[in-house]
C-alpha cells in the first residue's frame, strides 16, 4: 500500500497538468539561401536591373514558418579622375558610392545599401594637360566599398508571400551617385554587386495532443 500513495500523487500531478489545455511540442529550424548577382556594367546616371534573385519559397511539409530574414550585401569597385584647369590649387574630393535596392514583387523595399569610398587630395594650379594626371590631376584606381542591410518579417502577408510551390523572384537594382567637389572634369568608373540572402526560420507545426484522463492512467498500472 505503501507504493500506491505516491503513484497516485505522480498520476493526479500528471491529470492537473494534461487537463490544464492541450500539450504543444514545437521544435525549432532554419534554412537558408543565398544568390549573388553578376557584376553590374559601368553604371551611368540611370537605374542598373539586375536580373531578380530567384528564391525557393518556404514549403517544408509538416513545418509552419514563423519568420522570413532577408539580407542584402552589397559591393561597388572602380575608379575615379579628376582635373583642375584653374590658375590656383585646389583639393579636390569625391564620394564614390552607389545605391543598391532589393524589393519584394511588388517593388516595395525589402533592403538598401549605400556602400562608399570618400576621397580628398590636394593637386596644383593646372600643368596644362587634361590628362586626370600629372600635378593638377589624379586618377583613383581600385576603389571598392561594402555594406549589409538586413530585416526579419513576421507579418501575415509576407508569410504567405514567400511560402507555397515554387519561387519568388525579387528585383534587385544598383544606381550610381557618384559626386565630387573641386574639379573642372572629371570622370568615374563604378560597377556593383549584390549578394541576397532568405532564411527560413520555422517550427514543428503545432499538433494538440488528447489530455489524459484518470480512466487512461489507471490502466497502465493494473
Amino acid at each position: 500500500m505503501s507504493l500506491l500513495k505516491p503513484l497516485a500523487a505522480a498520476v493526479a500531478a500528471v491529470l492537473v497538468l494534461s487537463l490544464g489545455g492541450l500539450a504543444l511540442d514545437a521544435q525549432a529550424g532554419s534554412v537558408s539561401y543565398v544568390v549573388t548577382t553578376p557584376a553590374s556594367p559601368y553604371l551611368g546616371g540611370g537605374i542598373h536591373s539586375f536580373a531578380p534573385l530567384s528564391f525557393p519559397k518556404f514549403d517544408l511539409s509538416g513545418q509552419c514558418l514563423e519568420e522570413v530574414c532577408v539580407r542584402l550585401d552589397g559591393s561597388v569597385f572602380g575608379f575615379v579622375g579628376m582635373e583642375n584647369y584653374e590658375g590656383f590649387p585646389k583639393i579636390l574630393t569625391s564620394n564614390f558610392t552607389a545605391k543598391i535596392s532589393l524589393t519584394r514583387p511588388d517593388l516595395t523595399s525589402l533592403a538598401v545599401v549605400q556602400p562608399a569610398v570618400p576621397t580628398s587630395d590636394p593637386v596644383t594650379a593646372f600643368d596644362g594637360s587634361v590628362d586626370y594626371a600629372g600635378t593638377s590631376g589624379l586618377t583613383i584606381s581600385g576603389l571598392g566599398a561594402s555594406d549589409t542591410d538586413s530585416t526579419c518579417l513576421a507579418s501575415p502577408a509576407d508569410l504567405a508571400l514567400f511560402s507555397g510551390p515554387g519561387s519568388i523572384a525579387l528585383p534587385c537594382t544598383a544606381l550610381s551617385l557618384c559626386t565630387q567637389l573641386g574639379a573642372n572634369s572629371w570622370t568615374f568608373g563604378i560597377q556593383a554587386v549584390a549578394v541576397g540572402k532568405i532564411t527560413y526560420n520555422y517550427v514543428d507545426c503545432a499538433t494538440p495532443t488528447r489530455p489524459a484522463t484518470w480512466g487512461t492512467l489507471k490502466s497502465l498500472y493494473r
